[in-house]
């Protein structure tokens, strides 16, 4: 029985679907539904059943930022995006790592999927799944004509705080740098500036 969040009734009822496959073990399952998370923490992250149960059969409490349940061991914490979702995926942190460099990275791989007309799942839209920061203006992405994943380096300026930069290629075949300044915003990270130089 997953815990009521107060304040959030769709919570625990989207939650309930990815609380299955958690408890399942169903890893492949988990990383095919929860494509908002980083494919490369799927496992790690949700991979501790028995401290996720822990944690979602507490109360819930609704926080700014959406519904949390707080075990001994992990948090989970489901972002507002998720609540439209057949099947809510959730963030999972202990206590001292919090949101990863690597969900700093995902969401700027996503961002820029979406540029490229190539979205990460083809439900990863701006109106569903908000990644720029609440009244900005969408970047000038214009000289974005590819990218490389492994390519993006992160640098952390505070736990909430992020620069994601890399060498991106023109449509005219040059080589250029797209640094994404990133904060804390109700879904994660959000992007607060884009520029390509």
């Amino acid at each position: 029985m997953i815990g009521e969040a107060p304040g959030s009734p769709r919570a625990a009822t989207v939650l309930r679907p990815w609380l299955d496959d958690v408890l399942a073990g169903d890893v492949k399952a988990l990383a095919v539904k929860c494509w908002t998370q980083p494919p490369a923490e799927v496992e790690s992250r949700y991979g501790d059943a028995d401290a996720i149960r822990d944690a979602v059969t507490r109360p819930g409490v609704l926080t700014q930022f959406g519904a949390q349940w707080r075990g001994d061991e992990v948090t989970v914490h489901l972002r507002p995006a998720e609540l439209d979702s057949e099947c809510g995926c959730p963030d999972v942190y202990r206590d001292e790592d919090g949101v990863s460099d690597e969900k700093a990275r995902y969401t700027v791989v996503r961002y820029l999927s979406r540029h490229l007309d190539r979205p990460v799942n083809p439900a990863d839209t701006e109106s569903a799944y908000p990644l720029l920061r609440f009244n900005a203006e969408p970047p000038d992405l214009a000289e974005v004509a590819e990218f490389e994943v492994g390519s993006l380096q992160v640098a952390r300026h505070t736990p909430a705080a992020a620069t994601v930069s890399g060498p991106v290629e023109t449509p005219s075949g040059l080589t250029k740098v797209a640094t994404f300044t990133l904060d804390h915003g109700p879904n994660g990270f959000c992007i607060e500036d884009a520029h390509v130089s």
